[in-house]
């Protein structure tokens, strides 16, 4: 279960200070740890690409305006790009990280993430784009407004970053 949190949040841990691997590995729980690894090895596993938008907070005084530093609410998209082995996937993505020219970020539990656009943590509305790899299994999801937004801003971040 932390594994599929953590492909698409790598913050999604299932314990506050630490993750499900590390407190196995504190308590020495030998057994619990190779039957993850075997997990590892045998389970499907896909590629998934996971954008956010993060909207600026809504100002309290007056709805229709908003506050551009804080952060509001957030939309999410999952769409499973690949499904195979968890190697040959690795592989993959090591593949798109390379043409992209972005690095490939690795936990110890075998997720790992690709950031295509890391968002900002000082204005908003930002985005976030990654392309995670975990367990397969994750059903794909997305707000119906979505797209249209997605568009609009990438849209205006690529007139300003040119």
């Amino acid at each position: 279960m932390e594994r599929r949190s953590l492909a698409l949040n790598p913050r999604g841990r299932l314990f506050a200070k630490e993750s499900a691997l590390q407190f196995a590995i504190d308590h020495q729980l030998t057994e619990a740890l190779a039957l993850s690894e075997h997990r590892i090895r045998t389970s499907p596993w896909a590629v998934y690409d996971v954008r956010r938008i993060y909207f600026a907070k809504k100002d309290p005084a007056n709805p229709n305006k908003a506050i551009p530093t804080k952060k509001g609410h957030a939309y999410r998209s999952v769409q499973t790009l690949f499904e195979g082995g968890r190697d040959q996937l690795l592989g993959r993505l090591k593949g798109i990280a390379r043409s992209e020219k972005i690095s490939l970020v690795h936990d110890p539990s075998g997720v790992a993430w690709a950031h295509l656009r890391v968002p900002s943590t000082e204005l908003y509305p930002t985005v976030q784009q990654l392309y995670a790899l975990g367990p397969a299994g994750i059903s794909d999801k997305r707000r119906k407004a979505f797209a249209g937004a997605w568009s609009e801003l990438v849209d205006q971040t690529q007139l300003f970053a040119a």
